[in-house]
């Protein structure tokens, strides 16, 4: 092994005398570890909670959401869906559905609720389905699935029926203000469904009033033409283009449709991310100045012990650059034990809450159930490196000192 290698490792862990500068590495080496691992779990949290909402968010509503204004809906699904696809090679999915205001009413009490029915089957209901089946049984049965919440909310459950009220109008043209003929097209429509189906998506914004029903029974409860929908999902083959191809859509649909991106519509969620993510850099800034003066403190501290040591060094031959090494790799390994061991314990604590999900979230106040966490190399990456960049630039200081100490004034040092 390389001297300078063989005397910082001595220096960083003496065997005899000097226990005070043993502990003081150890503390620069905790203060640099639970650093590092707070560090990381504070981003994983933050990258867990985006990937969760994003993939919360892209189930129910896709990367773009396309639906008409003024009640005026789409009046063949099947020619909208074909139009959509051939406009832009970005596209990969479009899925037509109905979404429409209703009131929900049992025994126990009345909710404002929002019904949506896809024309197709949609995927997010054989993983939050938590009671009852994932399907209907025919497109045209009066049956629905309603939220663990609204079902509590409403003291109702699995195979009871409900009473949805609709408001429908027939608005043969799009105006500011609803006419006389207008109001009088206004036809309210009562009907019994069977609840066949409780989920729960721990995003309070749908648990609240979302409820789903067949396509087919949609279009009849809410007296819309055959083959219509009110709006489309669109789901993309890449993220980044979202704000791109919504800028395409306005200006084929504008005139006759609001079209909005996915971030747009859960702005609330999204915006609490990047809120949270702002202050990391300044959190990163804090955690490196402490470990830069944990590391120079332990420096200063061997040095002083070792200043004999360091004349006789100086004295046999050893240059100063090598001296400078030294101390330099002291403060180096320190710091770099230190960042390796917390990313470690931040790895195996990720693991325990993306495994077990120990840690319990109100969703009311959080858009989900329990705290996600999300396992990012680069994150590992940034802290490994800024430590080590600042380790670094802590350990040159009193490096520096150490290397100008005259041989004499080192040897008759007390």
């Amino acid at each position: 092994m390389n001297i300078v290698w063989t005397i910082g490792l001595r220096y960083i862990f003496p065997r005899y005398q000097q226990r005070a500068v043993s502990v003081m590495a150890w503390i620069a080496f905790a203060g640099v570890a639970l650093g590092s691992a707070t560090l990381i779990l504070a981003l994983s949290v933050l990258g867990g909670f985006e990937q969760a909402l994003y993939n919360n968010a892209l189930q129910f509503t896709a990367h773009i959401q396309m639906q008409t204004d003024a009640g005026m809906p789409f009046i063949n699904k099947n020619t909208l869906v074909r139009d959509i696809l051939m406009s832009d090679v970005r596209i990969r999915e479009v899925v037509p559905f109905i979404r429409q205001e209703a009131i929900l009413r049992t025994p126990s009490g009345i909710e404002g609720i929002i019904v949506k029915a896809d024309a197709e089957y949609a995927e997010w209901r054989n993983t939050h389905i938590v009671r009852g089946v994932p399907t209907f049984a025919a497109d045209t049965a009066h049956t629905i699935v309603v939220s663990e919440r609204l079902a509590r909310k409403l003291n109702t459950d699995l195979g009871q029926s409900v009473i949805l009220y609709s408001i429908a109008a027939h608005r043969q043209a799009k105006s500011a203000l609803p006419t006389l003929t207008d109001i009088n097209a206004l036809t309210t429509r009562i009907d019994r469904f069977t609840i066949v189906g409780i989920y729960q998506t721990g995003i309070a914004e749908y648990d609240d009033m979302m409820v789903f029903m067949p396509y087919y029974a949609a279009r009849e409860f809410f007296d819309l033409p055959e083959m219509s929908a009110t709006g489309c999902d669109i789901i993309l083959h890449e993220r980044d283009s979202i704000e791109s191809v919504r800028r395409s859509l306005l200006v084929r649909y504008g005139k006759h449709a609001d079209v909005w991106t996915m971030y747009e519509i859960h702005s609330s969620m999204f915006s609490w991310i990047a809120l949270q993510q702002k202050p990391c850099p300044l959190i990163l800034g804090l955690i490196s100045i402490v470990a830069m003066f944990n590391v120079i403190s332990t420096l200063l501290m061997t040095i002083v012990g070792k200043i004999p040591s360091i004349g006789i060094l100086t004295a046999l031959g050893m240059k100063r650059r090598h001296i400078l090494a030294i101390f330099i790799v002291q403060g180096t390994l320190l710091s770099s034990a230190g960042a390796v061991t917390g990313c470690g314990l931040a790895a195996a604590l990720t693991w325990v809450q993306i495994t077990f999900k120990i840690i319990r979230l109100q969703s009311e106040s959080y858009f989900i159930s329990y705290a996600p966490m999300q396992f990012s190399l680069w994150h590992y990456g940034v802290v490994i490196g800024v430590t080590l960049c600042v380790a670094v630039l802590a350990s040159w200081i009193p490096a520096r000192i150490a290397s100008r100490l005259q041989p004499i004034q080192a040897l008759r040092f007390r």
